[in-house]
């Protein structure tokens, strides 16, 4: 099989093994299966391909019959044996060249073959026996379409998704026999800051409260609640213009967050705040 442009009669490339079926019209068929049998095929039977345009040209004694060349659904292993008993593996099949008697009848499925799709144009619906039938429509998977999102939807995505990873808390992993040790240590950190202040205020330890580290941690709770609420804003802004509803999701769920702690920022400074004026 190759390009007939290419080549000229005189100049005939070197052979290359490439099997495809050809398939040809009944009274053709007969005539090709007794040169077979005469062993006289390769002065009468010539063919040209061209791969490019899908089409083909066959030379068969004095008869010209044009061609094209379709692709077939199922890859077909094709096997040859010698004494009828033993049969080795030659090739893979996966194209077939179909012939019309004429010009018209090849220039009409030619004609029918542009209106279709290019990338539906020169594949062949059927197999090779007649299970095979409309396999393509019938037992092949539709082709499924990948979701389209906008390159600016998904860098937005990623600067909320790296935004959050700077917030996280560190983590610490330790041994499995120090598990209990651990879990009161969380549990003795996740104690709100309020509590700890109304512990210390208390009769007993007024006098050993540090009113300067208090007004610290006011100040820091007061410039962490500012930038939550800066945050939020954006948050809120960059939703008003996404269409995506999986992004919008998300970020519903970035701008709850932040409202939340919102909420507890709030919550420890007005304790705070109740703490010092007591004194």
């Amino acid at each position: 099989m190759y390009h007939s442009s290419i080549y000229t009669e005189e100049d005939q490339p070197p052979e290359i093994e490439n099997d495809f079926i050809l398939r040809l019209p009944s009274e053709e068929a007969e005539q090709l299966n007794k040169l077979l049998e005469q062993d006289n095929v390769e002065k009468q039977l010539k063919i040209f391909v061209d791969v490019d345009t899908h089409t083909a040209e066959i030379k068969l004694c004095d008869k010209k019959l044009k061609g094209r060349l379709v692709d077939l659904p199922c890859v077909v292993e094709l096997q040859k044996t010698l004494d009828k008993k033993n049969f080795y593996k030659v090739t893979d099949v996966s194209q077939m060249v179909i012939c019309e008697k004429s010009d018209d009848e090849s220039n009409q499925g030619n004609s029918l073959i542009d209106d279709k799709k290019c990338e539906k144009r020169f594949q062949w619906p059927h197999g090779i026996t007649p299970p095979m039938k409309n396999v393509r429509r019938r037992r092949f998977r539709k082709t499924l379409r990948k979701k389209y999102m906008d390159a600016p939807e998904i860098e937005r995505e990623l600067k909320i998704l790296l935004r959050s990873d700077l917030e996280c808390a560190s983590v610490n992993t330790s041994s499995d026999e120090s598990f209990e040790e651990d879990l009161q240590s969380i549990v003795s950190r996740s104690t709100s800051f309020p509590e700890t202040i109304e512990k210390l205020s208390s009769k007993d330890s007024s006098n050993s409260v540090d009113e300067g580290a208090i007004r610290r941690r006011l100040a820091e709770l007061h410039s962490s609640l500012i930038e939550c609420e800066k945050e939020r804003k954006q948050c809120q802004q960059k939703l008003t213009t996404l269409e995506n509803p999986i992004l919008r999701d998300r970020l519903y769920g970035e701008i709850e967050k932040y409202e939340e702690k919102e909420s507890n920022l709030r919550n420890e400074i007005d304790s705070i705040n109740a703490v010092l004026a007591k004194k």
